[in-house]
């Protein structure tokens, strides 16, 4: 059987997430006031780029280890 060409994608899959995430939370907020590139700059160095699978950003990494942190009960 032949896939369709149609897409019937929802309507709320075509909202970018920043368009409806609340900017005065903390989080949005904290994002905006973390040195990001400086940060990079000091990780990357304890990070090996030709070993293993390829790795996920260091921003992405440090911001779900913050956000764990943060939010974690334990």
């Amino acid at each position: 059987m032949k896939p369709k060409n149609e897409q019937n994608t929802l309507e709320i899959f075509k909202v970018l997430l920043k368009e409806i995430i609340n900017k005065e939370h903390s989080v949005p907020k904290l994002s905006k006031t973390i040195n990001w590139k400086e940060l990079e700059e000091r990780l990357s160095k304890k990070y090996a780029d030709k070993m293993g699978t390829p790795g996920k950003q260091i921003r992405l990494m440090a911001g779900l280890q913050y956000l764990k942190y943060m939010f974690s009960s334990a």
